[in-house]
Protein backbone atom coordinates (compact mmCIF):
# COMPACT_ATOMS: atom_id res chain seq x y z
CA UNK A 1 0.00 0.00 0.00
CA UNK A 2 1.19 3.65 -0.96
CA UNK A 3 1.28 5.82 1.76
CA UNK A 4 2.65 9.83 1.14
CA UNK A 5 3.14 11.21 4.87
CA UNK A 6 4.23 14.68 5.60
CA UNK A 7 7.41 15.63 6.57
CA UNK A 8 9.82 17.88 7.68
CA UNK A 9 12.93 16.10 7.36
CA UNK A 10 14.52 14.13 4.29
CA UNK A 11 15.86 10.99 5.49
CA UNK A 12 15.64 8.87 2.02
CA UNK A 13 19.45 7.68 1.52
CA UNK A 14 20.76 8.14 -1.86
CA UNK A 15 23.08 6.48 -4.28
CA UNK A 16 25.53 7.82 -6.50
CA UNK A 17 23.22 7.19 -9.33
CA UNK A 18 20.92 9.40 -7.41
CA UNK A 19 22.41 12.11 -6.63
CA UNK A 20 23.48 12.50 -10.51
CA UNK A 21 19.88 13.66 -11.05
CA UNK A 22 18.32 15.12 -7.87
CA UNK A 23 20.24 17.55 -5.31
CA UNK A 24 21.94 16.78 -2.06
CA UNK A 25 20.02 15.86 1.36
CA UNK A 26 21.07 19.20 2.61
CA UNK A 27 19.60 21.14 0.09
CA UNK A 28 16.30 19.01 0.40
CA UNK A 29 16.63 20.48 4.12
CA UNK A 30 17.48 23.63 3.28
CA UNK A 31 14.73 23.80 0.75
CA UNK A 32 12.02 22.47 3.16
CA UNK A 33 12.53 25.59 5.59
CA UNK A 34 11.39 27.90 2.97
CA UNK A 35 7.75 29.50 3.29
CA UNK A 36 4.99 26.89 1.85
CA UNK A 37 7.31 23.99 0.93
CA UNK A 38 5.94 20.38 1.68
CA UNK A 39 7.71 17.34 2.03
CA UNK A 40 6.16 14.11 2.19
CA UNK A 41 7.79 10.85 2.32
CA UNK A 42 6.86 8.02 0.30
CA UNK A 43 6.30 4.44 1.49
CA UNK A 44 5.22 1.27 0.39
CA UNK A 45 4.06 -1.36 3.04
CA UNK A 46 5.64 1.33 5.66
CA UNK A 47 9.18 1.00 3.88
CA UNK A 48 10.50 4.55 2.64
CA UNK A 49 10.84 4.56 -0.59
CA UNK A 50 10.28 8.11 -2.14
CA UNK A 51 10.09 11.42 -1.09
CA UNK A 52 8.40 14.59 -2.91
CA UNK A 53 8.81 18.02 -2.73
CA UNK A 54 6.47 20.42 -3.84
CA UNK A 55 5.69 24.19 -3.58
CA UNK A 56 2.69 26.11 -3.83
CA UNK A 57 2.61 29.10 -5.63
CA UNK A 58 -0.61 30.80 -6.89
CA UNK A 59 -2.95 28.63 -9.38
CA UNK A 60 0.53 26.87 -9.53
CA UNK A 61 1.78 23.15 -7.46
CA UNK A 62 5.54 23.24 -8.27
CA UNK A 63 7.18 19.68 -7.87
CA UNK A 64 10.27 20.70 -7.02
CA UNK A 65 12.08 17.22 -6.86
CA UNK A 66 10.40 13.32 -6.79
CA UNK A 67 13.03 10.61 -6.13
CA UNK A 68 11.96 6.80 -5.72
CA UNK A 69 14.89 4.64 -4.29
CA UNK A 70 16.52 3.43 -7.49
CA UNK A 71 16.22 -0.45 -6.16
CA UNK A 72 12.39 0.40 -6.21
CA UNK A 73 12.49 2.24 -9.94
CA UNK A 74 10.79 0.11 -12.91
CA UNK A 75 7.74 -1.16 -11.23
CA UNK A 76 4.91 1.62 -11.65
CA UNK A 77 5.70 3.52 -8.06
CA UNK A 78 7.03 6.74 -9.69
CA UNK A 79 3.63 7.11 -11.73
CA UNK A 80 1.35 5.87 -8.72
CA UNK A 81 3.47 8.92 -6.66
CA UNK A 82 2.90 11.46 -9.19
CA UNK A 83 -1.32 10.13 -9.95
CA UNK A 84 -1.40 11.01 -5.50
CA UNK A 85 0.56 14.16 -6.02
CA UNK A 86 -1.87 15.66 -8.58
CA UNK A 87 -4.84 14.37 -6.73
CA UNK A 88 -3.31 15.85 -3.58
CA UNK A 89 -2.68 19.40 -5.91
CA UNK A 90 -6.65 19.51 -7.14
CA UNK A 91 -7.32 19.39 -3.24
CA UNK A 92 -5.11 23.08 -2.73
CA UNK A 93 -7.84 25.80 -3.30
CA UNK A 94 -6.97 27.71 -6.34
CA UNK A 95 -4.36 24.80 -7.81
CA UNK A 96 -4.57 24.49 -11.13
CA UNK A 97 -1.48 23.40 -12.90
CA UNK A 98 1.36 21.25 -11.44
CA UNK A 99 4.73 22.06 -13.06
CA UNK A 100 8.19 20.03 -13.00
CA UNK A 101 11.17 20.41 -13.74
CA UNK A 102 13.93 17.48 -14.67
CA UNK A 103 17.83 17.42 -15.69
CA UNK A 104 17.88 17.09 -19.42
CA UNK A 105 19.01 13.64 -20.33
CA UNK A 106 17.60 11.84 -17.62
CA UNK A 107 14.91 10.09 -20.09
CA UNK A 108 13.02 8.12 -16.84
CA UNK A 109 12.14 11.05 -15.56
CA UNK A 110 11.12 12.88 -19.28
CA UNK A 111 8.84 9.25 -19.81
CA UNK A 112 6.97 9.46 -16.14
CA UNK A 113 6.16 13.16 -16.94
CA UNK A 114 4.70 12.58 -20.29
CA UNK A 115 3.47 9.24 -19.89
CA UNK A 116 1.22 11.15 -16.95
CA UNK A 117 -0.26 14.06 -18.79
CA UNK A 118 2.87 16.89 -19.03
CA UNK A 119 3.54 18.40 -21.85
CA UNK A 120 7.50 20.54 -22.14
CA UNK A 121 6.60 24.35 -21.95
CA UNK A 122 10.27 25.17 -22.63
CA UNK A 123 14.24 23.83 -21.83
CA UNK A 124 16.70 25.64 -20.10
CA UNK A 125 20.17 25.34 -21.20
CA UNK A 126 22.64 27.91 -19.99
CA UNK A 127 26.68 26.92 -18.80
CA UNK A 128 25.38 26.42 -15.35
CA UNK A 129 21.05 24.99 -15.81
CA UNK A 130 20.32 22.16 -18.44
CA UNK A 131 16.67 21.55 -17.68
CA UNK A 132 13.41 20.73 -18.99
CA UNK A 133 10.63 22.30 -17.89
CA UNK A 134 7.12 20.62 -17.86
CA UNK A 135 3.08 21.51 -17.03
CA UNK A 136 -0.17 19.42 -16.84
CA UNK A 137 -3.41 20.66 -15.92
CA UNK A 138 -5.02 19.39 -12.45
CA UNK A 139 -8.53 20.11 -13.25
Amino acid sequence: MLDLTPTTHFDLPLTKTELRWVCTAEKFNERLMQPGVVGLNVQRDGELVGFALLAPWQETLFLWELVIRHDQQGQGLGGEVLEALKAYGRTLPGAKVMTVTYTRGNQRAEVLYRHHGFTQTDVVDTPTVHEVNMRCALA
